[in-house]
């Protein structure tokens, strides 16, 4: 019994190491490995010339997307003063509008008080004013 939970207990750590048929964790680890990386000296000159080829593909890429974000952030002002001209444009034809309106507005009426006289004109016109009382004929 004891040797069917060691069984299961290594399928299970087995099974934590690997993940669809990936290990996760190496097996072995050779000293060889180990004792290469204590080898490399951490002077500063010496990682910058080791890192300078593996990230020089990165800086160009960064200098492509630094160049796009220029050229979209120039588009996208051109875009918003293009936006402020239409709007100021928008705005004029709207006061221009409402000021044609607003004359309209008073035309109609000042045309409606001139009808009412006019009628008012036309009656006085048509019917002989009414005579005093005291007017013989």
């Amino acid at each position: 019994m004891s040797g069917d939970s060691q069984g299961s207990s290594q399928k299970g750590r087995r099974g934590a190491e690997t993940a669809g048929g990936i290990d996760l964790l190496p097996t072995t680890s050779s000293l060889s490995d180990r004792e290469s990386v204590r080898r490399v000296p951490l002077d500063s000159d010496v990682v910058v010339r080791a890192l300078r080829p593996l990230l020089a593909p990165l800086q160009a890429m960064l200098e492509r997307e630094i160049a796009d974000r220029r050229t979209l952030q120039g588009q996208a002002d051109d875009l918003r003063t293009r936006l402020a001209a239409a709007q100021l444009e928008t705005a004029e034809a709207r006061r221009d509008a409402d000021v044609e309106r607003a004359l309209s507005v008073s035309a109609q009426a000042h045309i409606k008080d001139l009808r009412a006289q006019v009628e008012a004109l036309r009656d006085a016109l048509t019917e002989p004013p009414p005579r005093p009382w005291w007017w013989p004929f």
